[in-house]
């Protein structure tokens, strides 16, 4: 068994974290926290994700400290290549992101030394994201100026929106205000929540040519992000018209095959919720997605799957907001398993 570390286990640092808080074996979890130095920094990152809970305020602390102290060592020397700093800073972020928002001014400092920290920073508000931070999302909020980070900006308040309805916490009281300008995501939600609320909204164009061949896995990312904004901008054009027309700013529809059938389902499941006719849960964009076939992959050209795929992805990235503003009890935020069923039933 000496040679575990190394070759018996894929992800030991998460192993033995995981073997800790299972069995509460808080002596050697103290034991570890005695010698972090000896530890990689997968394990470092681990061991403060999956230590034992009853620990895990000290875990968290001594190897962020742990961390702060190889990367000073790091930029002192300068000894080892740089891929394996990246990969220092990637595992740091791990820990800071468990740190909460008091650490949220030292990381951003820090990462605000590289080139480009667009990348380092985008993953940092990913991790903290899954934790659910609210204040620290919104601390890395107000760090951002400049147009660079508009983008990035709008994508900490969805996770904000989100993270709120997870927590139970009221999301008008977490977002930006004034004239900041919103995704059509948190738009649609906020005008749900409250129609008399003035919120800003930031509606990006509709790709220049959605026909186009695609063959790359990130060419369905465009078309992602359209479904999803279109589905937010068709429901918050309902709640303030039921029944006046809705047109996508910049989008020409027809003749656009299966994209029109897709966005058809997307508008049809919004009008939907809006009118009550549908229930605010996971399962109700795949029931109304019942009639938009399934294409089959083709060939890496195959241009209709990427079309496809984008629905797809989007259709459970809706399905999971929807869940999230229609939660009947903020105390069990998970999708119940009759859900789930009925999700599964869909051949999407």
């Amino acid at each position: 068994m000496s040679n575990v570390r190394e070759y018996q286990a894929w992800d030991f640092g998460a192993f033995r974290g995981a073997a800790l808080s299972i069995a509460d074996n808080r002596q050697q979890a103290l034991n570890l926290l005695d010698n972090l130095e000896e530890l990689t920094n997968d394990e470092l990152a681990a061991l403060a994700r999956h230590g034992p809970e009853a620990l895990r305020n000290e875990l968290v602390e001594g190897c962020f400290t742990e961390f702060i102290r190889r990367i000073n060592t790091w930029i002192v020397l300068r000894h080892r290549p740089f891929d394996d700093f990246e990969k220092l800073t990637r595992a740091f972020l791990e820990v800071a992101a468990l740190a909460g928002a008091e650490r949220v001014p030292r990381v951003m400092n820090f990462l605000s030394g590289y080139k480009k920290p667009e990348p380092y920073v985008a993953r940092y508000i990913e991790l903290l994201a899954r934790m659910h931070s609210l204040d620290a999302l919104s601390a890395i909020g107000d760090s951002l100026a400049g147009a660079k980070w508009a983008a990035l900006r709008r994508k900490i308040q969805e996770h904000i929106v989100r993270a709120a309805l997870f927590v139970g916490a009221d999301p008008l009281q977490r977002v930006k205000k004034g004239r900041f300008k919103h995704s059509p995501f948190v738009a649609g939600v906020l005008f749900y929540k409250a129609p008399t609320h003035k919120c800003e909204v930031e509606i990006s164009p509709a790709p220049a040519d959605l026909l186009r061949e695609r063959s790359a896995p990130t060419d369905n990312d465009e078309l992602q992000r359209l479904y999803i904004d279109f589905f937010w901008t068709a429901l918050r054009s309902r709640i303030a018209s039921p029944g006046g027309p809705f047109a996508y700013p910049g989008l020409t529809r027809g003749g656009l095959g299966f994209i029109d059938t897709a966005l058809d389902c997307l508008e049809d499941c919004a009008k939907s919720l809006v009118s009550g006719a549908m229930p605010w849960t996971f399962s109700t964009p795949f029931l109304m997605a019942a009639g938009v076939p399934k294409i089959p992959f083709a060939g890496r050209t195959e241009s209709v799957q990427a079309h496809y795929l984008g629905f797809r992805n989007a259709l459970t990235t809706i399905a999971l907001d929807v869940h999230l503003v229609g939660l009947p009890d903020k105390n069990t935020p998970g999708v119940p398993p009759d859900e789930l069923a009925a999700a599964r039933g869909s051949a999407h």
